[in-house]
């Protein structure tokens, strides 16, 4: 038999499946070693995010003090009359961009000079001749930027009771500290007067009635004027300037209960009675006259439907703020009532108005 030749078989090559497998081991180990530092930096981000908003706040803190600090230092009067948190800013001045502020606001920045906090401002006007001041605090930029605010009444020192307010007619009026507030101690008298039956129509200046049409009641009988509510509130809302002077507003509904709880007896007084005289004592003392008392005045009122004037001597009556529906709540002093009324009337009567310190 012939010798046959048995041709062997080749083996397969593994060398390129270990070569593949090794590349793809390899590059597992990349993925997972950059992923890994992906992670470290996010981390590291949102640590410096963290970081960098506890810094704003801080910072944003510190404005406000030094602002106030400020403020104490050049001898103004600073009350905190709200906060808001400012969310929008210029990318060019790092200014706060508000269009709700009046034309008389200026607004004060925290601004870092190296390590140093400086205080910058967008007006050159002294503290104390400025309205309101505003402390911004920021760090960052875009949407990493945090704030605070703080919005400060700034005005000359007052002292209730020894100083005296003016209205923007410049007249003056004394003032008195009763409970927690400090009230006007005079009727308002701002404004131009008309004469009944005529209503209040122009709209850029207060209008006012005198009892009787007489001027002299107005001013030199002291009694004030008699105004719409609409006109007394400027058509703001509750406890707004209306016609008082910057920074006080007309008397709320319930400035005029913490005023008759200050002064009653022991008797009860309803925060929410209706057409009765309560709070015993309390309108007798508001009709004292005398230094440093509240100094009520029965004025009167005028019927705009009618034109009449009625109750000047026997009967004052003094609007709040306070709506009730289409009417408003007012309060009622009689010669012959030791107590106060509390009670609801259309908006159209003319009567006196008190305002209180914000």
């Amino acid at each position: 038999m012939p010798w046959k030749f048995k041709k062997r078989k080749k083996k397969k090559n593994n060398r390129g499946s270990a070569l593949i497998f090794s590349m793809i081991i390899l590059v597992n180990a990349i993925l997972i070693v950059g992923s890994i530092s992906l992670i470290s930096v996010m981390e590291r981000k949102i640590s410096g995010k963290t970081l960098h908003t506890s810094t704003a706040l801080q910072r944003a803190d510190s404005g406000v003090e030094y602002v106030l600090q400020k403020v104490n230092e050049s001898g103004v009067e600073n009350n905190a009359i709200g906060t808001y948190l400012c969310d929008d800013f210029d990318s060019d001045t790092g200014k706060c961009k508000t269009n709700d502020l009046s034309e008389n606001t200026h607004i004060y920045f925290l601004k870092m000079d190296g390590d140093e906090e400086k205080i910058i401002t967008d007006s050159a006007e002294q503290v104390q001749n400025i309205e309101y001041i505003q402390s911004v605090g920021l760090a960052g930029s875009g949407q990493d930027q945090v704030s605070r605010s703080l919005k400060v009444a700034a005005g000359e020192r007052f002292a209730c009771g020894a100083d005296n307010i003016t209205d923007e007619d410049g007249t003056e009026y004394g003032t008195v500290e009763i409970g927690t507030r400090c009230w006007m101690a005079e009727n308002m008298n701002v404004g131009s007067q008309i004469d009944a039956p005529a209503t209040p129509s122009d709209p850029t200046v207060i209008e006012k009635y005198c009892y009787d049409n007489d001027s002299d009641n107005c001013d030199g009988n002291n009694l004030g004027g008699l105004y719409i509510w609409d006109e007394a509130m400027q058509e703001g809302p509750e406890e707004s300037r209306g016609i008082c002077p910057q920074g006080w507003h007309v008397a709320t509904d319930e400035d005029w209960y913490d005023l008759e709880e200050t002064l009653r007896n022991s008797l009860p007084c309803s925060e929410d009675r209706n057409d009765v005289f309560e709070c015993e004592d309390a309108g007798n003392v508001m009709q004292q006259a005398a230094d440093g008392e509240f100094n009520a005045k029965l004025g009167g009122y005028l019927n705009t439907v009618t034109g009449n004037f009625d109750d000047e001597g026997n009967r004052g009556f003094y609007w709040t703020s306070s709506e009730d529906g289409s009417d408003a709540y007012y309060r009622e002093l009689d010669q012959n009532e030791s107590g106060v009324n509390r009670n609801q009337n259309d908006k159209s009567r003319a009567y006196s108005v008190r305002c209180v310190r914000n």
